[in-house]
């Protein structure tokens, strides 16, 4: 059944309504991570008492160390054959995935979700086909998305999404881009008319400012419009053949009979007397895209046979949706030290206060015999200034010192802050005495992070979703012909590894044999001082008799010339010479 413009209305809103919570605290935690952590009413109250608001953001280095932690530590995605696949298969998906990620960046992207994640309780990374390269089959792109565009279906409760029914993207386009992209829908839309703001205000602030400066088209200016993606699942039947030769897929009974009887013309008699006819009903993907009341476009099947979300979700700490606890089941890192952050930033503000009024404090003057009340007004606090009096001699008035509890608390919101996110000083290495090895700093940073090792763990699992997805896309939207897998991946040296991994690629192409992967992420350090590190722990194993091959040691190691000396070891092995093991 075609779904109207209120279906996607209904949708649009009750995804914002599930999510407002979320929505405005992860503004909020977006402004303190860069620094913006007092109320608007605070600022004006303590202006007119002219006194100080320190902002001591200790916010900015922690997030920045689990950022910088997750670039050194780059996790590869590795794809492992299962049920009805090879190896070969398994190593081509791989090199495929390696190739969409370094040639979009697709790492640096990765990252950034990551970080929107920790900061927000949500990051996003999209994928969308470009076609400026390639304007036929388009080129598969991945990137982040702003996590406050994205309004999934809120009843939702696994991780990966795939449960969802609808996932929406909105995004502001120039009107000129519209009419570019659906000419055939500009005379259905009237921007002049285009009224409901509904749709972008994430709070009655938001709603208020964007009318009052942006008028009613909204956007960075009056050409702009907003543009809703939704992606929704529908279902249709499914055929499968069970043979004595495997399992296959077909759409239609129509290509199940062609089968068959493609089967009967060859005479194996064996394998009809054990058909197996089975019918199911999988998801199928579409795209609707709408600005306003108009659908400008709704697309089964936009990405081929793939029917999984090209939405990919991070989620630092996710909780099951419970509306008896909370309507935002989603935290970041920040979510928890707000709080202990204003009280730091309130402290030190009042410390500052009391250090400046120290000495401005006032005089004891007698009425009698004193100085000249006006020159104690204005000169009593001058460095160098000369005080006369008549009899008795002015006091000044002592104040008293900062109170010993107020500079504990102070310190105790600093620590708590540590303890909160589990990046303690160990993780940061605070504690590390001169002189101390920096193996034995490394040993504490990992004992440390195992209090964030849930938040690492969710990211690896993200991870582990975009490897999924990226089989799917490869092997079923119809972006990748036989050739250009072949000029992505490496044939090997042999005819026969080059028949074998044709045929693999013959073979993961072809959309009517069920085939199953399953995903491995590997964390592979990038940083000198990890990479030394794991360099010891080998030479320790070999230290103990393990026998270790030269090329691994050598690959752990940052020593110059490696490829060449990987490549004499290759070719004295391949020569039938032997490289001795190492001896430490």
């Amino acid at each position: 059944m075609a779904k109207t413009i209120i279906d996607f209305q209904e949708w649009f809103k009750a995804s914002q309504e599930a999510d407002n919570e979320w929505r405005i605290k992860a503004k909020e935690n977006l402004r303190f991570y860069i620094g913006k952590q007092w109320d608007a009413s605070d600022i004006a109250k303590l202006n007119r008492e002219k006194r100080p608001a320190l902002t001591i953001n200790k916010i900015f280095p922690l997030i920045n160390f689990l950022h910088g932690y997750i670039i050194q530590n780059s996790q590869d995605i590795s794809v492992i054959n299962r049920k009805g696949a090879t190896k070969d298969e398994a190593e081509v998906l791989t090199e495929c995935i390696k190739h969409v990620i370094d040639t979009s960046d697709g790492e640096d992207e990765v990252v950034k979700v990551f970080l929107d994640g920790i900061k927000t309780g949500r990051g996003f990374l999209s994928g969308r086909v470009d076609y400026t390269d390639d304007p036929i089959n388009g080129d598969l792109v991945l990137e982040r998305f702003n996590p406050l565009r994205i309004y999934p279906d809120p009843r939702s409760e696994k991780y990966d999404l795939s449960d969802c029914e609808f996932i929406c993207k909105v995004c502001w386009r120039t009107v000129d881009w519209v009419k570019q992209e659906f000419p055939d829908k500009v005379d259905e839309i009237n921007v002049s008319q285009i009224k409901d703001i509904s749709k972008i205000s994430f709070s009655v602030g938001e709603r208020n400012k964007y009318e009052e400066s942006r008028g009613l088209l909204g956007g960075l200016n009056s050409s702009q419009v907003l543009v809703e993606e939704y992606w929704y699942k529908t279902t249709e039947p499914v055929f499968y053949v069970i043979t004595g030769i495997g399992l296959m897929q077909f759409r239609t009974r129509e290509e199940v009979s062609d089968f068959i009887a493609r089967l009967s013309q060859t005479g194996n008699g064996g394998v009809l007397g054990d058909i197996q006819v089975l019918e199911r009903r999988r998801n199928v993907l579409n795209l609707a895209t709408v600005v306003n009341d108009v659908i400008l476009q709704d697309v089964s099947k936009p990405l081929g046979e793939f029917n999984s979300f090209p939405i990919i979700p991070y989620y630092p700490y996710r909780l099951d949706r419970d509306d008896e606890v909370a309507e935002d089941n989603t935290l970041g890192i920040i979510d928890n030290i707000k709080d202990l952050q204003k009280e730091i930033n309130k402290r030190r503000s009042q410390q500052l206060h009391i250090i400046n009024t120290m000495s401005h404090t006032g005089w004891f003057n007698p009425k009698m015999g004193g100085a000249n009340k006006r020159q104690l007004e204005l000169f009593g606090s001058t460095p160098g200034v000369v005080i006369e009096y008549d009899a008795i001699k002015p006091e000044p008035i002592i104040p008293k010192p900062p109170s010993q509890a107020h500079l504990l608390l102070e310190e105790k919101a600093s620590m708590d802050i540590k303890e909160n996110t589990g990046i303690n000083p160990d993780l940061l290495g605070y504690r590390a005495e001169r002189g101390e090895p920096g193996i034995v700093i490394q040993m504490r940073q990992q004992q440390g992070m195992i209090t964030i090792e849930g938040v690492v763990r969710n990211f690896i699992q993200t991870k582990k979703i975009l490897g999924k997805a990226l089989i799917g896309l490869i092997t079923k939207s119809g972006l990748y012909s036989e050739q250009e897998i072949l000029n992505i991946i490496d044939l090997g040296d042999t005819q026969e590894e080059q028949n074998r991994k044709l045929q693999a690629v013959k073979n993961i192409l072809n959309n009517n044999q069920v085939k199953k992967f399953d995903v491995v992420v590997a964390t592979q350090p990038s940083s000198p001082t990890q990479r030394i590190f794991n360099f010891y722990k080998l030479t320790e194993l070999i230290r103990a008799g393990i026998p270790i091959p030269p090329n691994i040691l050598i690959k752990a190691s940052d020593v110059p010339y490696q490829e060449e000396i990987l490549q004499y070891i290759k070719t004295t092995t391949e020569m039938g010479g032997s490289v001795a093991p190492p001896v430490v």
